[in-house]
């Protein structure tokens, strides 16, 4: 005979011959509201608002691209960081297993990861880059105040013989004159073409602008990325308030995102009168480290503040890179998993330190790395939140989610949340442009890979037990 008893924590049977003892696995949890909204509130602090800015270059398209890009984030960003948080508050899992709700979409929570990972490799090369800026700050004189380059020629052979002959040359005037009297017809034609080209190229930069808005306000409300349903599965037991939690995440990343933006727009600006509305600063990774370090040198005491707002930076960095290298983490569960996940960290860290950081940090790193913000870190965002959205509206069922999240928080989301799920598509067919680089597609399709994979997969497999069940009978 036995006597067994079982509590919520362990399991103990008592036996005349012997005794054991079984300690399940102790799921990880917040057990204080406040500090759980902090963490949550700290993910959408990072560096994304401080640093990547698409058209901070452009000051004629910077203020409607903030304007796009804040309208963008009220109806669509808003509601799907609304929509991730509460996966995983309502399943209570990681990236992968969330989707046992709707084994179709398992491909989701691979392609989350993959983003995640290349995300990680551009957030440590900015960690890398301001830890330098950092230390340089030290130095008795910035080293960008006075720049001690040498002299070189500025242009080559080439364009010195344009300029000479072609245009200070005193015959040019007559050449001109006998091209428009000789070959008015094609001049005309080829000013239609231009002009044709003109309106074109505008139409493509004004659906530029709308497109990176989109890809934008979905990089700084960390959505596609696994994070937020990680943060989610910690939530507490307890009721929570997730759309106190959602409200305040946005207004913090908007406050932070447009007050940077603004600050940096200014320091253009000011660039701009000083040499005289040519800054030859072209868009990218690099443009807002060289517009913080032109703020700090406008500022009394240039040493003290540039340590402390690329410190800050730097701080920002690696607190958004340990975030997105603990996504990755979660995935890995289980009892005999859990125990060597220190050796996957140490390999994690060794995996993005020098295959990822230090590649890019070396010649060409700055090419690699406005690739990745460019193509795989932001083009598969879009997509794969469209994607969440359209599963769990239309497969699992947008009534039954709502059901589960006020079984498991106590309320039940609003109408404008639900009608912007269920509407959400709409913000993928506006995502795609013309394939102008191949490797850049290609990598955005690795991404988004195995959501179709998965996806086709299920189907066959579903359709095939299907048919066979039904020739049985």
């Amino acid at each position: 005979m036995s006597d067994s008893v079982t509590t919520g924590t362990k399991t103990v049977s008592d036996t005349s011959g012997s005794e054991s003892t079984e300690v399940p696995l102790v799921v990880d949890r917040w057990t204080n509201n406040i500090s759980y909204r902090q963490l949550v509130l700290s993910s959408c602090i990072g560096i994304a608002q401080f640093w990547w800015h698409p058209y901070i270059h452009d000051l004629t398209k910077l203020l409607p691209f903030l304007f796009l890009h804040n309208v963008f984030s009220i109806i669509v960003a808003y509601p799907l960081f609304y929509l991730e948080l509460a996966l995983g508050v309502v399943t209570k899992k990681g990236v992968l297993m969330c989707w046992d709700m709707a084994p179709v979409a398992r491909g989701i929570g691979f392609a989350m990861l993959i983003c995640a990972a290349f995300t990680t490799l551009a957030f440590g090369v900015v960690c890398a880059w301001s830890l330098a800026f950092t230390v340089h700050s030290m130095h008795t004189f910035l080293p960008w105040l006075h720049c001690a380059a040498e002299q070189f020629r500025i242009a080559s052979q080439t364009e010195r013989t344009f300029w000479r002959f072609w245009q200070r040359g005193d015959r040019v005037d007559h050449l001109l004159f006998g091209i428009l009297q000789r070959r008015v017809g094609i001049f005309r034609d080829t000013m239609l073409c231009l002009w044709g080209h003109h309106v074109k190229r505008s139409q493509s930069n004004v659906s530029g602008i709308w497109r990176d808005a989109i890809e934008f306000s979905f990089m700084q409300m960390v959505i596609s990325q696994g994070t937020l349903v990680m943060l989610g599965s910690y939530c507490p037991k307890h009721k929570h308030k997730l759309t106190r939690t959602a409200l305040c995440a946005f207004a913090v990343s908007r406050s932070c995102s447009t007050g940077s933006a603004l600050i940096l727009g200014a320091v253009h600006g000011a660039l701009t009168v000083d040499y005289d509305n040519n800054t030859n600063l072209t868009g990218g990774t690099s443009a807002s480290f060289i517009l913080w370090s032109d703020f700090v040198t406008r500022i009394p005491g240039s040493q003290v503040w540039s340590l402390l707002i690329f410190f800050t930076i730097f701080v920002l960095a690696l607190s958004s890179t340990a975030l997105l290298v603990q996504t990755i983490m979660s995935t890995f569960t289980g009892r005999f998993v859990r125990k060597i996940r220190w050796a996957f960290l140490i390999f994690l860290c060794i995996l993005f330190c020098f295959i990822g950081i230090i590649t890019l940090c070396t010649q060409g790193g700055l090419y690699g790395l406005n690739f990745l913000m460019k193509w795989p870190v932001s083009k598969p965002r879009v997509v794969i939140g469209a994607i969440v959205a359209m599963v769990v509206t239309y497969f699992y069922g947008q009534s039954t989610f709502c059901e589960d999240i006020f079984f498991t928080v106590g309320e039940y989301p609003g109408i404008f949340i639900r009608v912007c799920w269920a509407s959400s598509f709409l913000s993928d067919v506006a995502s795609w442009t013309q394939p102008d680089s191949g490797i850049g597609w290609a990598l955005v399709i690795i991404t988004l890979l195995p959501v179709m994979t998965l996806m086709t997969l299920y189907l066959v497999f579903k359709f095939r037990v299907r048919n066979m069940i039904s020739n049985e009978k």
